[in-house]
């Protein structure tokens, strides 16, 4: 009877092992297959518009990787993962291809393979430096074809990859307890001390001791002695205990997803009541996800992702902010440098108080009204400095602080900052005119692609051409989004300059952080 108990639990167990990693073999493979219906569901209900796309000329960011597609005829900007192949793609110079890609009607042009840079010659006299200011064309974005769709890869590698995974903390202590500790040393340690004294009290003292048959002694003794170590259960209670802690994990989140939280998420200190961590959890719902992960129904990848493990294996908690997760992809300033001039007058804090800036609209006409006499000296004032020697500039620097009630807004954290409102105006104008101006994007991306481009050229060299939004700090000296609307785009002209070898080498740290800071 009793060895038919083992002989039992071990079919149990070897057949148990097998369904499990059966399961973890198809995991991955059935996951692909419900994203597939998911996404077949959607393209029957959902129907993309020119408005659902990102902007043409959305910041750019590591993390958000967009590309200049054409879809029914119409640029869109297309997340890489929505790339088939057949796609006729706009590459612009200095950027990375998302795929096997050929071009179209430049037979020039180079064929691109993943990640390959798409750097095309200058139009006018090569990537020489610079003596003297040269007047150049941004260049243009060259079309293709995409010969793969770039997703695959990735869906490929996951499939392939689902079941290499690296060991985590439970199952390095798994294996050290049974493998190395009792399978290895435990067992063979008992055995041959059960083989030795067995076969000593056969040999020489089985006419004082009672020694049975020789079987007995030397096959059945040291199994009886091993088989207490053997873990006959250990298979069925870790599947068991693992699905159990991510059914936990699961039920967690879904209590967190269905939580009210009346908290901005985009506020990052929290002045409210403080709430308790601890959520409550249904026994029949935990019940349901418990039966669901150990029969492998549930979509959680408990086998091929195993959260509870993951989370085990933590022994330090790091934050690396990569621009666009953590932080916003297009951050807002934080300081204001300006220069004014020394003689210009800078009344007291006290007088601050009836500085005031308004912006009127009428008529399509946008203007600017200061209020404040003391910015706009007088004719008897200009008479009296007329014969005072020129006066020399003097640098000025604000700090700006995010508000505390909107994190989209700023304030400035001099109260008397409006002393120097005669020379934060032409700033502000300068803002919205140029950085923040709808009709300067289009000309400011090829700007910032052809400046891209040309760094390639030179390994020492690092673009430094990202925009910043700086709608709000307009709006915080005075102007509305109508003051730019009496002026008109008649030309845009965008600048850069070709920084010697020799001083980048000498600077490299600074200019490579440069590149880390924007």
């Amino acid at each position: 009877a009793q060895g038919l108990l083992i002989l039992g639990l071990l079919v149990f167990n070897l057949s148990l092992a097998m369904w499990d990693a059966r399961l973890r073999h198809r995991e991955m493979y059935k996951k692909a297959l419900d994203l597939t219906s998911v996404l077949k569901r959607c393209s029957e209900v959902c129907h993309w518009r020119e408005t659902n796309y990102p902007h043409l000329c959305s910041p750019y960011s590591p993390c958000i990787t967009l590309q200049w597609t054409y879809r029914d005829g119409k640029v869109v900007n297309l997340p890489w993962a929505l790339l088939v192949a057949g796609d006729t793609v706009l590459i612009r110079p200095g950027q990375p291809a998302p795929g096997h890609c050929t071009p179209i009607g430049d037979k020039d042009c180079p064929e691109l393979r993943r990640g390959e840079v798409y750097s095309p010659p200058p139009n006018v006299g090569g990537h020489d430096n610079f003596t003297q200011p040269t007047a150049r064309q941004p260049l243009p974005p060259q079309p293709y074809t995409m010969q793969e769709t770039p997703y695959l890869r990735n869906l490929r590698q996951c499939l392939q990859e689902a079941t290499l995974r690296p060991f985590t903390f439970h199952d390095q202590q798994q294996h050290l307890l049974l493998t190395n500790c009792v399978e290895e040393m435990a067992v063979p340690c008992i055995m041959m001390f059960m083989l030795l004294v067995n076969g000593l009290r056969l040999a020489y003292v089985s006419n004082w001791v009672t020694a049975g048959p020789w079987y007995e002694m030397l096959v059945l003794g040291p199994v009886r002695a091993v088989l207490p170590l053997l873990p006959l259960v250990f298979p069925t209670a870790w599947l068991c205990l693992t699905s159990y802690g991510n059914a936990r994990l699961v039920a967690l989140q879904h209590s967190n997803d269905l939580q009210e939280s009346e908290v901005d998420p985009f506020e990052e200190t929290d002045f409210g009541e403080k709430k308790s961590c601890e959520m409550e959890m249904s026994c029949v719902q935990l019940r349901r996800l418990f039966v669901d992960i150990l029969l492998g129904r549930h979509n959680s990848l408990p086998r091929s992702a195993n959260l509870l493990h993951v989370l085990g294996s933590v022994t330090a908690l790091s934050c690396v902010d990569k621009k666009g997760i953590l932080s916003w992809p297009n951050p807002t300033a934080e300081k204001v440098f300006f220069l004014r001039s020394a003689r210009d007058p800078t009344p007291n804090a006290s007088d601050s108080g009836i500085m005031e800036v308004g912006v009127s609209v009428e008529g399509g006409r946008g203007s600017v009204e200061s209020e404040n006499h003391l910015l706009q000296p007088t004719p008897t004032h200009h008479r009296h400095q007329r014969h005072r020697p020129e006066s020399q500039t003097v640098a000025e620097q604000l700090d700006l602080t995010h508000d505390n009630a909107c994190p989209f807004r700023l304030h400035f954290d001099d109260p008397a900052w409006r002393r120097y409102l005669s020379s934060l105006k032409p700033l502000g104008l300068a803002i919205l005119l140029n950085t923040c101006n709808m009709d300067t994007q289009d000309h400011y991306t090829q700007f910032c692609s052809h400046v891209t481009c040309e760094a390639l050229y030179n390994e020492d060299l690092v673009p430094v051409s990202n925009r910043r939004c700086l709608c709000e700090l307009a709006k915080q000296i005075g102007f509305t989004d109508g003051a730019p609307e009496i002026f008109n785009l008649e030309q845009q002209l965008s600048t850069f300059r070709h920084v010697q070898p020799e001083t980048v080498r000498r600077d490299i740290k600074f200019a490579r952080s440069l590149a880390l800071a924007t």
